[in-house]
């Protein structure tokens, strides 16, 4: 089945069910821990400009990299530009509001920033893990620890970042375009 085909299948629930990953935790963290848009990285100020270019740049090597090589991370079917939209919003945005904006703060309030890192970079790694475990299996138990330590590796790069900019979104737009410009090049290119 093609990542494209897939996408067409599941895309009418994504938003139904990505509501509850945008509304517990702004309830649990924002409206009963008083937290605001910029506790939780929901601003366009960020602290260092230069880590946000460095994250938009790595991005767009990254996806022009998969789209050259053929070695996408998710898929390099053409999309929709609504598929495309979408997937900005249930895969990215709410990936980096979940796992940066969410457990990484709170993390950071309990261990520190460094710890917090570190701790939140293994769970991003669990968290794909567990998505994908039933097509890593087939591989092998060494492409799935392999697949996890990628995963864990890309969970502390995109924390390093939330902490230099304290903003999520160029975290958003790197995690968006790594994941989705080798489709979005397929489109445009062939």
């Amino acid at each position: 089945m093609t990542n494209g085909f897939l996408l067409r299948e599941i895309s009418p629930y994504v938003p139904v069910i990505s509501i509850a990953y945008i509304l517990i935790p702004v309830y649990i963290v924002m409206i009963r821990g008083k937290w605001t848009f910029a506790d939780v990285g929901l601003t366009w100020r960020v602290k260092s400009t230069g880590v946000a270019i460095f994250a938009v740049t790595l991005g767009l090597i990254s996806g022009v990299i998969a789209y050259i090589s053929s070695q996408a991370v998710i898929g390099s079917d053409p999309l929709s530009f609504g598929t495309l939209l979408l997937l900005l919003f249930t895969n990215d945005f709410i990936e980096e509001f979940f796992h940066r904006g969410i457990i990484q703060s709170k993390l950071e309030r309990v261990f520190g920033q460094y710890k917090a890192i570190i701790f939140g970079g293994i769970l991003f790694g669990l968290t794909h893990i567990a998505f994908d475990i039933t097509m890593l299996l087939d591989t092998g138990l060494i492409f799935v620890f392999f697949a996890f330590l990628l995963q864990t590796m890309l969970g502390w790069l995109l924390g390093i970042i939330y902490m230099k900019t304290r903003s999520l979104w160029p975290g958003i737009v790197c995690h968006y375009l790594v994941n989705w410009l080798p489709s979005i090049l397929v489109g445009l290119l062939g």
